[in-house]
This record gives C-alpha cells, structure tokens and sequence, in this order.
C-alpha cells in the first residue's frame, strides 16, 4: 500500500485524469511487485469549480451516490481491472473513467468491502443491499450522522462476531457554498 501511494502521489502530478493516473500507477505498480499481488483502488476528482466529480474504478467496490432530488441511492461501478493484474495493454482497455455533475445535497460513498463483506454469528454476510438501504435511510443527514448511522446498524448486526477484513469508509455531502466561497 505504501509503495501504490507513493506511485500516486507522483503520477498525480502529471495528469488531471483518473483514468490515465490509475493507468500510470498500475503500470509502476505491476513493474514493482510479484505476479499475483494487486491492490483495488478508487480515483476521482472532485472539481468544485465545475461542479463535477470525475473517477475511475481499479477493481474496487462501486460508489455509492444519491443526488439530492432522487429519493434511491444508485451503485455507480465504471470498468476497471485491479491494479496488478495486466501489465497494461488490457487495463487501458478495461478503464473507465466517467463525470457526475453534482450540486449541492448530492452524496457520494465510498468504501472497503470489509463492510459488505462483514458477518454476523450465523455468518450471513451485511451485503451491498443492506449497506445501500442504510445510506438511503441516513441520506438526508450530514456526512457525519450518515457515517454514524452506517456504524451503529454495522455494530447491531455483526454484534460481536469477528470480522477478517479491514473497514474504511468516505463519505462526501456536497453543501452550499456561502457568499465568500467557502463551505456554509
């Protein structure tokens, strides 16, 4: 992981497209480690002057959004092979990079599958449905209570049971913008 950010970090630099950094880093990334290990990732940009969040997929879990006039969360899951697998002329053809136009209200997740994949005592697995109906439950709450939301019904449901996989989640609420530019 310390070697793929260090990748990132410096490709980055060099391009403004998800797509082509996530290229850029799989390339580095294959060139770099053993055959048979790869990494998922999730790239995007948030271009608040335009309004748009541009991404692309490496294999990893989709996004999960919901734009503030829906009343249903919708699973956005562009192309896209891990990092690791192919050197790089299938990677450049499976990558998809795509742009969400949002506004204010508008929410995006995103996540490890160490949430879908997390299990109760009966080792019934929480799934991507479940998880999808607890940010539409807490949508309209800031990132904050939606996080929180997701933990608590987590917590109920794995209740003790230990899970094998790491947590991470990102929750981005797009607020308005006060007279002066910043967040209100």
């Amino acid at each position: 992981m310390t070697l793929t950010k260090g990748f990132l970090r410096a490709v980055a630099k060099v391009s403004d497209s998800p797509a082509a950094i996530l290229t850029q880093v799989n390339r580095l990334f294959y060139e770099n480690v053993e055959r048979g290990v790869f990494i998922s990732m999730v790239y995007g940009v948030f271009d608040t002057e335009a309004n748009v969040l541009r991404f692309a997929r490496a294999g990893h879990n989709p996004v999960i959004m919901r734009k503030h006039q829906d009343d249903r969360v919708q699973v956005v899951s562009p192309r896209g092979l891990a990092l690791g697998l192919d050197e790089g002329e299938a990677f450049e053809r499976s990558i998809q990079e795509i742009s969400i136009p949002f506004q204010a209200g508008d929410l995006f997740v995103f996540y490890t599958d160490g949430f879908p994949e997390a299990m109760n005592k009966t080792m019934e697995e929480f799934g991507e449905e479940r998880l999808c109906n607890v940010i539409e439950r807490y949508a309209q709450g800031s990132a904050s209570e939606i996080l929180e939301g997701v933990f608590r019904e987590m917590k109920e449901f794995t209740d003790k049971a230990k899970q094998h996989d790491e947590m991470t989640i990102v929750v981005v609420k797009i607020v308005e913008r006060n007279d002066r530019g910043g967040s209100a």
